[in-house]
């Protein structure tokens, strides 16, 4: 099966036609920005959506049926506390960047979200939002704790903490240097080598 659709890009939210064969997720490449990414082409079967005042984030867990009849399961997190339009048996087109999430349109009422991953707070308090490190343990983050419950409370945790512990001790300079000792120790770990 093959057919052409309407694709957002995860980067630059051009919007262009795109040939998906399916079922499975379809490489591309955006006309615009050149941004390689890929897109999934499904049908909502159901949708469970948690939203977290607090840390202001929410979390959803999305069925879909593929082109072919077999189902899959995407489930992401999102910053912000509003949930996405999205109802059983709307069509939908998830955009990837690597293995995450980062546009849902959908097709049934043509409109998109785009999906902002809540920030490391305290990494980027210390290395600045666009630093390697900062994307280094996001991409930690998204691929090796989000896949599992325990990982996924970790991650809870901290977005709930550690805004908490920036308003109280932001300003402090030793708090600042002890975070930064504590985080490079986290980072060499974990394998990273800087940039």
């Amino acid at each position: 099966m093959s057919f052409n659709i309407n694709v957002v890009c995860p980067k630059c939210e051009k919007q262009d036609i795109h040939s998906f064969i399916g079922p499975n997720k379809q490489k591309t490449t955006c006309k615009k920005c050149s941004t390689d990414f890929h897109f999934l082409y499904a049908t909502t079967r159901a949708k469970k959506s948690r939203g977290d005042r607090k840390s202001n984030t929410r979390e959803l867990d999305i069925r879909v049926y593929l082109t072919d009849g077999s189902e899959d399961y995407i489930q992401f997190s999102k910053s912000g506390w509003d949930d996405i339009e999205l109802r059983a048996k709307d069509d939908v087109v998830f955009s990837f960047l690597g293995d995450n999430v980062r546009v849902v349109q959908n097709i049934k009422i043509g409109s998109y979200t785009s999906i902002s991953v809540p920030s490391c707070y305290i990494a980027t308090y210390v290395f600045g939002a666009y630093s390697s490190e900062v994307s280094f343990l996001r991409n930690w983050r998204d691929n090796t704790l989000s896949p599992s419950i325990i990982g996924r409370v970790f991650v809870k945790s901290y977005y709930y903490i550690s805004p908490i512990l920036l308003r109280l001790l932001g300003s402090n300079k030793l708090f600042s240097k002890s975070c930064k000792v504590f985080l490079n120790r986290i980072l060499k770990r974990l394998g990273y080598k800087g940039t």
